[in-house]
């Protein structure tokens, strides 16, 4: 997942890891059942891995 960060924004990644979008023609694995900040955070974090 950490590659996926280097071609996408932060707001794509959102998406992606709740489920409103796929990555080469898939989904994630779950939805994402946590809170917004908890999200935002993992957003950040995969982020600052590019």
């Amino acid at each position: 997942m950490s590659d996926i960060a280097k071609n996408r924004d932060a707001e794509w990644l959102a998406k992606y890891v709740e489920k409103e979008v796929q990555a080469n023609d898939k989904d994630h694995v779950v939805a994402w059942k946590g809170s917004d900040k908890d999200l935002q955070a993992i957003v950040a974090w995969l982020t600052s891995l590019e």
